[in-house]
């Protein structure tokens, strides 16, 4: 979980990215879409810029973090084919998949 950071509250994880282009950044957001449906745990996602994401995860009822975000965050990384700028993959190299 290299990619996720804590945030300043500790109530949150989130994930940011740039995708190569808008497609690519719709691509991933389903992707996510359709874990977070299966797994019935639906984190905040953004996009702004037109292919700048910000993943955001949490558990509302609790109002921080719990075992599912975490679970969730590996299956993010997991499952979902990113398709990086490579700009922005240059820039944050433990992106790279091994």
């Amino acid at each position: 979980m290299k990619l996720w950071k804590l945030s300043d509250d500790s109530t949150k994880i989130s994930r940011t990215y740039t995708a190569r282009n808008f497609q690519a950044a719709i691509d991933s957001l389903n992707d996510i879409g359709k874990i977070a449906e299966r797994e019935n745990h639906h984190p905040d996602m953004h996009l702004t810029g037109y292919r700048n994401v910000e993943i955001v995860l949490f558990t509302h009822s609790l109002g921080g973090i719990s075992l599912n975000d975490i679970a969730m965050a590996k299956m993010i990384d997991e499952e979902v084919g990113f398709n990086y700028s490579p700009k922005w993959l240059r820039e944050n190299p433990a992106a790279k998949k091994e």
